[in-house]
């Protein structure tokens, strides 16, 4: 049964209250359709494969972390950006894009998530990685020390089989911080 558009992006805009920075993207409904709603495909980046893999594109709302529009990139709508708003178009569906807010959501957000995922407890998160006046990370603590190559082993079976680690420091942690994307500036911070 098909859903309103609005109702559902009543509903991010509640989700995410709090959250809302001065982002480079231009969060919330990036493409409108005709305000229904019948499937939503969530994805990390609004590529014109992701939203072309859709099985039913027709109706539907492609909820995405990277969209489409991006405060300080060219607007002229040509090549394959073009064709994914004429496809949307063609199908009646609609994108959305939350980028900073859906990083940092203390339940939701990918930073949270992560340090989930890592078996940490994120009832006990910590802000982390203050920059330009909000913090971008969590941080979280372990009652007991978790080993650094479980850390490995978890982010290679949860994220990537090319997860890294750099080997030096302590072998066991009790705490541990993310801030993804470019999250480099939060070094000194964990230091």
């Amino acid at each position: 049964m098909p859903t309103e558009l609005s109702l559902i992006e009543s509903f991010l805009v509640k989700t995410f209250e709090g959250c809302e920075i001065n982002d480079a993207s231009w969060n919330g409904i990036q493409i409108e359709n005709n305000g229904l709603v019948e499937n939503i495909y969530i994805g990390v980046d609004a590529t014109f494969d992701f939203i072309k893999a859709a099985p039913n594109p027709k109706n539907s709302l492609f909820l995405v972390h990277h969209g489409i529009y991006w405060k300080q990139s060219d607007p002229r709508t040509t090549g394959v950006l073009r064709e994914k708003i004429h496809y949307c178009y063609r199908y009646n569906s609609a994108l959305a894009a939350y980028h900073i807010p859906l990083d940092i959501h203390p339940i939701f957000g990918n930073n949270s998530q992560l340090l989930k995922k890592l078996g940490f407890n994120y009832q006990n998160l910590e802000q982390f990685g203050y920059k330009d006046g909000i913090y971008y990370g969590y941080s979280a603590s372990s009652k007991q020390p978790i080993n650094i190559y479980h850390l490995l082993d978890c982010s290679k079976k949860e994220f990537s089989e090319h997860a890294l680690l750099f080997d030096f420091g302590k072998k066991n942690v009790q705490s541990c911080a993310v801030i993804s994307g470019s999250g480099g500036f939060g070094i000194q911070e964990a230091y």
